[in-house]
């Protein structure tokens, strides 16, 4: 008998192929005994046949009997061949028409020849996918008890932290806790990025990091002490928080309100970008470039981003406004700009708020798994509640953030040594909450004379 070897195991946790190795022995050992030749081995290794992914080896063990190159088939156990009955009908479709005997190690012979023997491999096929079901149920059961009582479920390791998944690990934890506390002070995604580059930090995987990947590794609740199951919180973690937990929930309703706006890593590289405003028709100023001519250099320009209204020379316009700035701010009586008084935000209310919120959606969950409601009515609860659950993190948001002019005056720093290390995201921010910049026309008459401060309007707005 021509026979062919089949070996797979679904996970292969060391990487080193060991499990379909030693598979790989023992059927070669019954090929012996059984005085079978060996013509071919096909294997698939990390390869579940539950899941229903495509298994190469499989699919190629096929093609070679329907071709037949071989008369039987070797297998340590019927499960390694198959787990659903749609995969068994095609196989015993494929044995019968070539006649291919299955013989096994742990199983014995299977005879798919006969009716009998179909319906025992079937019977094993239901039983070995129940067994995978049951042991998968086991598994969720126990992840789901594990995160609720807040001990790390391991798997890959998480930024921040050490393989234990409880110890801080410095360098990492030192720059989380300064990316909550510049994104709460207004610095953008894309500015947190290229810090943590900068730096020499990478992903867990070893990649550098992306806006996509900053953002997704912040919102993650163990950042806070919090544990989570299947994008849920479901209790307090026994590890130490690396961010207090409230600045993170403020820090994850601030980035969500800001990439409904612009894209995720969006940083204004000239200050006034968006915030000086046309004197014509009042549409918000943006960056531009005008060519050179009669010998003069090209240079980067203000323009009016509604219509070619008017242009201004974007480094002088921003050396006016900064001038005007830190000269304000180095006023001993600059810190009554921020001394003002509180909104009066009820934290403490907002958090029960939001607690009751979250205990509404479980009763919802309880409501349809009862059948108190259909699934298009908790479709529109979870909705309407999540709605207000996201304008309650908003407001806590605001109680949290501070503004980069609170921050600048009360920081007790030489202003204008300070202002441009600000860069011009942040400088922007200040700039639009201190004061408002018009940009107004030049008259005709003034055009081809020296830059002055005279066209451009300044209202202080605190």
């Amino acid at each position: 008998m021509r026979a062919i070897l089949y070996t797979r195991i679904s996970a292969d946790v060391a990487g080193d192929g060991h499990g379909v190795a030693q598979q790989h022995a023992e059927c070669l050992a019954l090929a012996e005994r059984l005085d079978w030749t060996v013509v071919e081995t096909f294997s698939d290794n990390d390869i579940s046949a539950y899941s229903g992914k495509r298994r190469p080896g499989y699919e190629a063990m096929l093609e070679y009997l329907i071709a037949g190159k071989a008369d039987a088939v070797v297998a340590w156990h019927t499960d390694r061949l198959h787990r659903s009955l749609s995969d068994l009908e095609r196989f015993v479709e494929i044995c019968t028409t070539h006649k291919v005997r299955i013989e096994t190690v742990r199983s014995g012979t299977i005879d798919l020849s006969t009716s009998a023997g179909q319906m025992v491999a079937g019977m094993l096929a239901v039983a070995a996918r129940h067994e995978v079901g049951h042991m998968i149920e086991r598994q969720t059961a126990s992840h789901s008890r594990r995160a609720a009582e807040g001990t790390f479920r391991g798997g890959r390791r998480r930024f921040g932290f050490e393989s234990d998944g409880m110890t801080h690990q410095v360098e990492e934890a030192d720059a989380i806790r300064d990316a909550v506390s510049r994104l709460l002070g207004g610095a953008s995604i894309g500015s947190v990025t290229r810090d943590w580059n900068g730096r020499g930090l990478t992903g867990t995987s070893g990649k550098p990091w992306i806006t996509t990947t900053v953002r997704r590794t912040l919102h993650r609740p163990a950042l806070a002490g919090l544990a989570e199951y299947r994008g849920e919180i479901v209790g307090t973690g026994k590890w130490e928080p690396i961010v207090d937990a409230e600045d993170w929930r403020a820090m994850v309703a601030v980035l969500a309100e800001s990439s409904k706006f612009r894209g995720v890593s969006y940083e204004r590289r000239w200050q006034g970008s968006g915030v000086y405003t046309c004197g014509k028709c009042g549409a918000p100023m943006t960056i531009g470039r005008s060519p050179g001519y009669k010998g003069r250099p090209a240079i980067s320009v203000y323009k009016c981003s509604k219509q070619a209204h008017l242009s201004r020379n974007a480094e002088m316009l921003d050396g006016v406004v900064s001038a005007l700035v830190v000269g304000r701010l180095s006023r001993p009586d600059a810190r009554l700009i921020v001394d003002r008084p509180s909104d009066g935000v009820d934290v403490p209310a907002l958090q029960a708020l939001r607690d009751g919120y979250r205990s509404r959606l479980q009763a919802v969950g309880v409501a349809f798994a009862e059948g108190d409601m259909d699934r298009g009515q908790m479709r529109a609860a979870n909705e309407l509640i999540h709605e207000k659950m996201g304008a309650v993190d908003r407001e806590l948001a605001s109680a949290r953030t501070s503004s980069p002019l609170s921050e600048l005056v009360l920081s007790g720093e030489n202003v204008a040594e300070r202002w441009p290390e600000l860069g011009p995201d942040l400088r922007g921010k200040v700039v639009a909450e201190l004061m408002s910049v018009v940009v107004e026309p030049i008259p005709l008459g003034s055009r081809n004379k020296p830059f002055s401060s005279e066209f451009i309007s300044i209202e202080w707005l605190v």
